[in-house]
């Protein structure tokens, strides 16, 4: 198990407000899987959605220096090699959206088996934005929900670190929209 880690200091709160206005009138339209969340379509607002992003993306060399950034302290604070690192999406949670309790890594997962998908030893969520009320994380001890080792109201700037096998949830947005950036990390261990 990997220890929790919070860093203020890994993207500016001026890198932050760029990629924000690069983002905010962009369409989010795909739409993750929501642990437990039945499939739907009334209930398909509460349905987070992501941006992927690619290196045609304005701001893409901001997230180039950041990803270094993040990178080189994985790699420092975890003593460990990165192996890969996978997902480079924003994800936006407007009103009641939110993700329940879950792990980023289960090996169990059809399409982890189906896809040969490598292990998620390491996550990072980083905040790039804070005007929106709700939406903590909530670290948790195992998959009960009241459970809490943690809970985190996020500030932009904010990236967390957190093991891939650990439980948490995503409290639901009450106004506003968050914007986040999540990065799943293999690491030769």
């Amino acid at each position: 198990m990997y220890p929790i880690i919070v860093s203020e200091d890994l993207i500016s709160k001026q890198e932050c407000n760029f990629i924000i206005g690069l983002i905010k009138d962009k369409t989010f339209s795909h739409t993750p899987q929501n642990a437990n969340l039945p499939e739907d379509p009334i209930l398909d607002n509460i349905r987070i959605r992501a941006l992927h992003v690619y290196s045609d993306f304005e701001g893409f060399s901001v997230l180039e220096d950041f990803q270094t950034r993040l990178n080189n302290f994985v790699e420092k604070n975890f003593s460990a090699k990165i192996i890969s690192v996978t997902s480079h999406a924003f994800v936006k949670y407007t009103p009641n959206q939110y993700i329940n309790i879950h792990r980023d890594w289960e090996p169990t997962d059809p399409y982890v088996i189906e896809n040969n998908k490598q292990q998620v030893h390491l996550s990072s969520i980083t905040y790039f934005n804070e005007d929106f009320v709700g939406g903590e994380i909530c670290i948790k001890e195992k998959d009960i929900f009241d459970s809490d080792l943690m809970t985190l109201t996020p500030k932009t700037g904010t990236t967390v670190f957190i093991d891939g096998g650990k439980y948490h949830i995503t409290k639901p947005i009450i106004s506003g929209a968050k914007y986040s950036y999540t990065k799943f990390y293999t690491l030769d261990i």
